[in-house]
């Protein structure tokens, strides 16, 4: 095994920092256009007159915002019971589109139910929806039934977004409450084109 000795590690360092000096004394011209993160020019010259230039043509600019068309969050609150004809719903805005991303959903029946699901619907069903397998999750004056699940719905302007719970007999509920947890977005926003 050959042993390093101090001469031949002085002469490995000095051949490390003399090529590191033969390229840092040759700068080059640096030219970045059009980049749409923030830039951060250090030392913008160095010995020998090294130029950096950033550039953003007006003729080609580069957005300076993450979405021109902003995200407004909603929590819609939505309930139903039996006697309700109509579930309580959150009606899309003109203009907007409603991305639903988490739903919470509790059902309740006084008696088993005949089906454990609940569902989140767009206009009735008629523009898409999703079913919501509840798992028992209390007994207590009645089988409560829950879940909350991660979704990715999109609803239309004007839309009317609504929850039905697990299905019980008559007189026996259900009563079902949900949180619906998104935001809206322009029309116009080209990250949700149709």
């Amino acid at each position: 095994m050959k042993r390093t000795t101090p001469k031949s590690l002085l002469v490995a360092v000095m051949g490390t920092v003399a090529a590191a000096t033969a390229y840092a004394d040759k700068p080059a011209p640096v030219t970045v256009t059009n980049t749409p993160l923030p830039v951060t020019i250090t030392n913008p010259t160095t010995g020998g007159g090294a130029n950096v230039t950033v550039t953003n043509p007006a003729t080609n600019p580069v957005k300076t915002s993450i979405d021109q068309y902003p995200r407004t969050p909603v929590t819609a609150i939505l309930t139903s019971d039996q006697f309700s004809t109509q579930t309580n719903s959150y009606k899309v805005l003109d203009g907007s589109r409603f991305i639903i991303e988490t739903v919470t959903l509790i059902s309740k029946c006084n008696n088993l139910p005949t089906f454990t699901h609940g569902s989140l619907q767009i206009n009735n069903g008629n523009d898409g929806g999703v079913f919501i397998p509840l798992q028992l999750t209390g007994t207590f004056a009645g089988n409560e039934y829950s879940a909350t699940v991660n979704v990715r719905v999109v609803a239309p302007p004007a839309a009317a977004v609504r929850v039905d719970g697990v299905g019980c007999g008559v007189n026996e509920g259900p009563f079902t409450f949900a949180n619906v947890f998104g935001y809206l977005v322009s029309v116009n926003s080209p990250s949700l084109a149709p």
